[in-house]
């Protein structure tokens, strides 16, 4: 991560965001205290439609079934 002083940013904003877009992550400064960060936006994500996990998950036929560790609690 890079960092640089809040009124540097300033003046160059145009180049950090292209060094973001790559996949840089930037810390801008006040004096010695990082005030914020320049970070790229998260990768889109396919969205997961009804059916997608049809045959990938499977649930026990005794899921609800009481344990045997918690006897003398019910």
């Amino acid at each position: 991560m890079s960092t640089i002083d809040l009124h540097e940013a300033a003046a160059c904003l145009t180049e950090l965001v292209a060094r973001v877009q790559n996949g840089e992550t930037i810390a801008l400064t006040d004096g010695e205290k990082q005030v914020a960060a320049l970070v790229p936006p998260p990768t889109s994500r396919e969205r997961m439609g009804y059916g997608s996990l049809k045959g990938k998950m499977w649930i026990s036929d005794d899921f609800d079934a009481p344990l045997d560790d918690l006897k003398d609690y019910m």
